[in-house]
C-alpha cells in the first residue's frame, strides 16, 4: 500500500493541531486530509497494517526537517548558587514551546537575601533593552519558536541593604540627634520598614522612605511628647504641661488654704512624703 503527499499533509495537520513537537499516533487513511505545506517536516511511516479487512492504518513519526535550539542563560550574580546553562534543541519553527521552570534563589551565605526570578528575556529586536513583550514567565507554555537558534536570559531582582536611622529631637535645643541605626534588607522601590518606638516620643516623619539602591539611608524623626501634671491641694486642682526629656520648673504654689503652710509636693497621696520643693526643676514625671 502507498501513501500520497496529500495523505502525509493530513497527518502533519493532525500533528500540528495537537501542538506536538513529535507525535506517534495512528491515523486512518480514509480520512479527508487537509492540504498543508510539508516542506519543513518529515513523515516516517513505520507500521502499516490492515484492521478489520476494510480500513488501513499507519503508525508514523513526524519530525521537523530543520530544528533550532534554546539556550537558557542563568545570568546569576556572584554570591548566589551557580545554575548551569541549559541548551534545549529539536524545536521547529513556530513550535509552541514550554519554557524552563525557574524559581527564586537565596544567597549562599545568607538565606535572608532572596533573588526574585522575574522571567526569561528574549531580545527579539536585538536592541539590548528589556521590553515588556520580551519577558516570559517561568514555565510559560505558549512561547512560539522562531526560525533560528535563540538565547533566553534570566532576569533577577536582587535585594539590597539599606539603613534606617532613628533621630530624637532634643527638647532643650530643638535639634535632632541620631539615636541608633538599623540595617535592613529590601528591594528597590520598597517602602522602608519602620520598627522602633521610644518612650516619651512620637513619630514625626520619615524622609526618603522608598528604597532607591544599596546602602540607601532612611531618616525617621521623633518628637518628645508633652504631658500633663496635676497639682492637688484639698479640693483644688491646677495643671501644668511639661515636655518629655526637658528639665522644667514646677509651677509656683498658688492655692489658697487658710491655716496651712505649704511644705512641698508629693506624688504619693497616701504617704505624703515631700518629693519636690515649690518651683523645683523636674524631668520626665510621666
Amino acid at each position: 500500500m502507498s501513501f500520497s503527499e496529500a495523505d502525509y499533509k493530513g497527518i502533519i495537520q493532525a500533528w500540528k493541531n495537537a501542538g506536538k513537537s513529535y507525535l506517534s499516533a495512528r491515523y486512518g487513511v480514509d480520512l479527508n486530509w487537509e492540504a498543508i505545506d510539508v516542506d519543513n517536516h518529515v513523515v516516517i511511516p513505520y507500521v502499516i497494517k490492515q484492521n478489520d479487512g476494510v480500513n488501513w492504518f499507519i503508525d508514523v513519526l513526524i519530525r521537523p526537517k530543520q530544528t533550532y535550539s534554546i539556550t537558557y542563560d542563568p545570568n546569576v550574580q556572584a554570591g548566589y548558587p551557580e545554575i548551569a546553562t541549559v541548551v534545549k534543541s529539536g524545536y521547529g519553527e513556530n513550535y509552541p514551546v514550554k519554557l524552563e521552570v525557574q524559581g527564586d534563589i537565596s544567597r549562599t551565605d545568607n538565606s535572608a537575601y532572596v533573588a526574585r526570578f522575574l522571567g526569561w528575556h528574549y531580545d527579539k529586536d536585538e536592541d539590548g533593552e528589556v521590553d515588556a513583550d520580551e519577558v516570559f514567565a517561568s514555565g510559560y507554555d505558549a512561547f512560539v519558536m522562531p526560525g533560528k537558534n535563540i538565547k533566553l536570559t534570566a532576569l533577577w531582582e536582587y535585594p539590597v541593604d539599606y539603613q534606617v536611622e532613628y533621630y530624637l529631637k532634643n527638647p532643650e535645643n530643638g535639634k535632632y540627634t541620631i539615636k541608633e541605626t538599623e540595617t535592613k534588607i529590601g528591594y528597590v522601590g520598597d517602602v522602608a520598614t519602620i520598627t522602633k518606638t521610644y518612650t516619651g516620643y512620637k513619630w514625626k516623619n520619615t524622609e526618603d522612605a522608598t528604597v532607591q539602591a544599596n546602602d540607601h539611608k532612611v531618616k525617621v524623626c521623633y518628637d518628645p511628647i508633652t504631658y500633663t501634671v496635676n497639682f492637688h491641694a484639698g479640693n483644688q486642682v491646677e495643671t501644668q504641661r511639661l515636655t518629655y526629656d526637658k528639665m522644667e520648673a514646677l509651677r509656683a504654689y498658688s492655692f489658697n488654704q487658710p491655716g496651712f503652710a505649704f511644705a512641698g509636693w508629693s506624688t504619693d497621696e497616701a504617704d505624703g512624703t515631700k518629693e519636690y520643693d515649690d518651683g523645683a526643676s523636674v524631668k520626665n514625671l510621666a
